[in-house]
């Protein structure tokens, strides 16, 4: 649906702005497709750019990165607030992955795609070694990722970040 926010006076425990209740829009089949297919490419943009920003330094890796921990925190504050909200955020981590894939590491299919470009430039096929390698790496890179973004998140739950 569409959102519509209606002014609300209130403090909430957590300190954040009290949300008023949201009305319901309801739209065409296509439309919704429409709408749907726009959100998604504004959601994996902001990804995309979000994912440099990660990178480049701009954006704290320990405040914009979470694991499974933030997964099912944020899975049960968004179930709370209502089925709407909880596919929503279920779609949001859908796009995320799918974006995260395509990032040039070599065990995912951004690195495999990577691969196939060089073969392609080369004309023949990288060395087995090469790629053994760059999987070993990929590998090593993503389990380093998975195991400091669980101890972020533990650190996040504890109140410790």
């Amino acid at each position: 649906g569409e959102y519509r926010y209606r002014p609300v006076l209130g403090i909430r425990r957590d300190g954040s702005y009290a949300q008023g209740p949201l009305a319901p829009h309801n739209y065409a089949f296509s439309d919704a497709v429409a709408k749907a297919t726009r959100e998604t490419m504004l959601i994996s943009a902001f990804l995309v750019r979000q994912l440099s920003k990660l990178v480049t330094g701009e954006a704290a890796v320990s405040k914009n990165l979470g694991g499974p921990v933030e997964i099912v925190r944020q899975a049960s504050q968004a179930a709370e607030e209502g089925l709407f909200q909880w596919a929503r955020l279920m779609a949001m981590l859908s796009i995320s992955l799918g974006v995260i894939n395509l990032a040039p590491v070599p065990v995912l299919d951004g690195g495999q795609i990577l691969f196939y470009l060089m073969e392609a430039i080369r004309g023949r096929p990288l060395p087995l070694v090469v790629r053994e390698r760059a999987q070993q790496i990929g590998v090593i890179f993503l389990l380093l990722l998975m195991v400091f973004v669980v101890f972020t998140d533990i650190g996040r739950w504890l109140g410790v970040n």
